[in-house]
């Protein structure tokens, strides 16, 4: 709230909304979250895709209002909004460039044992059926390819282990080459070595950077 508060103040229009079972919808009920997504889908139905048509859904309302400029349409997000964001930058034109702080990595590292996808909960919200077995993690973000993105993390976040994140970004970049020359200068990337799971000062400040670009 506070970050938006400051950009809605500097001129920019902003619009946050909260997944089930994140604010106002449930904040951090994890049991909730899973048995909200084990009944869908056994109703033939995924969280993780009702999550994204919501997400498209508030990426088109934005673009509609009178003082938001369609052509410069960005998503930012934090932890599982990070997730969301170049989720929703692959998926809906409306999104012109989009910034991901604190979630993004290997699947491979994410499956061991501790790993954050072996703990159920919150994983529940990032599973769509069967697209894993097609697609790892930065092949979906790729989707979103030629637009600008930027991937933050911190070296010490408990949750997103340091070398799937650089073996994940190295893959990403891989792809935006492929997809056209020069194409990984589309694509930032930021480690910080003594941050955590946090959308620190700095990282506020690298963002606005890479958003005023």
């Amino acid at each position: 709230g506070l970050v938006g508060d400051k950009w809605a103040a500097a001129g920019v229009s902003g619009l946050g909304g909260d997944a089930p079972g994140f604010g106002q919808r449930g904040r951090r009920r994890f049991g909730q979250r899973q048995r909200l997504a084990a009944n869908m889908q056994a109703q033939g139905y995924s969280l993780a895709g009702l999550i994204a048509l919501e997400d498209l859904q508030m990426a088109q309302f934005l673009k509609s209002q009178a003082e938001v400029d369609p052509l410069r349409v960005s998503a930012v997000g934090f932890s599982f909004g990070a997730y969301r964001v170049w989720q929703l930058a692959a998926l809906s034109s409306v999104i012109q460039k989009a910034v991901g702080v604190g979630w993004f990595n290997e699947l491979n590292a994410l499956r061991t044992a501790d790993g954050n996808f072996s703990k159920g909960q919150s994983s529940w919200l990032m599973i769509h059926p069967g697209l894993f077995k097609l697609l790892d993690i930065a092949d979906i973000a790729a989707l979103a390819i030629p637009k600008p993105l930027l991937i933050v993390n911190g070296a010490k976040d408990p949750l997103m282990p340091a070398a799937g994140w650089l073996g994940a970004t190295r893959r990403l970049c891989d792809l935006y080459n492929e997809a056209q020359k020069n194409g990984c200068e589309q694509l930032e990337t930021k480690l910080w070595e003594n941050e955590g799971h946090v959308f620190s000062l700095a990282t506020q400040q690298l963002v606005i950077s890479f958003l005023k670009r």
